[in-house]
């Protein structure tokens, strides 16, 4: 326990050392922001759900979301979407969100990746899918 009393040594509680020198600091913790979305991300972007199609009928649709499965007709496809919006590129796990990312930044859109996937953003952020078939 010596190594953790010299960590925070002269910092206060509820504070480390990078905290207190306004600073990340010899010795202090630094915070990097959470590479996953948030809230306030997703009320910047339209969803682009890159999911298979059988992925979107067995775990249903995120609400407000374009739909284009990541295949050999992807870059085709993208081609329709507005190049004024920005879009969050998810996928069922977080696999292939990033290579679709890249892709569509090189042809010109903004976009960012949303890490983590169909399952992070219903999961954790408690996103409610849609199932075809069912009325609310």
């Amino acid at each position: 326990m010596e190594w953790l009393r010299r960590l925070f040594k002269g910092v206060k509680k509820g504070e480390t050392e990078g905290a207190k020198e306004g600073r990340g600091g010899r010795g202090g913790v630094q915070l990097k922001k959470d590479p996953f979305p948030d809230y306030q991300l997703l009320k910047e972007v339209t969803i682009l759900d890159i999911r298979t199609p059988e992925e979107v009928e067995e775990y249903g649709e995120l609400p407000n979301s374009i739909h284009i499965p990541f295949d050999h007709l992807f870059q085709s496809r993208v081609l329709l979407l507005d190049r004024s919006q920005k879009y969050g590129v998810v996928d069922l796990r977080g696999i292939y969100s990033k290579e679709a990312t890249q892709l569509l930044q090189q042809l010109g859109f903004e976009a960012v990746e949303l890490k983590g996937g169909f399952f992070y953003l219903t999961e954790v952020l408690n996103f409610k899918p849609i199932k075809r078939g069912e009325f609310n």
